[in-house]
């Protein structure tokens, strides 16, 4: 029989990577298109975005945790 705590934990946790992938593919979409709309010659509003959606994602995932 399947332990239904140890699955939900891992659906959980799968979710969460899903929802970073996803986070940080619009991120880099979105700053390549404002690098090229605003002609950088480097890609800085893509390291931008970058950076606020991982502290933005990882301090969304603290109170996430710390609410368990």
């Amino acid at each position: 029989m399947i332990n239904k705590s140890k699955t939900n934990q891992y659906l959980k946790y799968s979710g969460l990577a899903f929802q970073m992938f996803v986070l940080l593919l619009i991120a880099v979409y979105a700053g390549q298109w404002l690098d090229n709309k605003f002609d950088f010659q480097r890609p800085y509003l893509t390291a931008l975005l970058l950076i606020f959606a991982l502290l933005s994602y990882f301090i969304k995932l603290y109170y996430d945790l710390i609410k368990k």
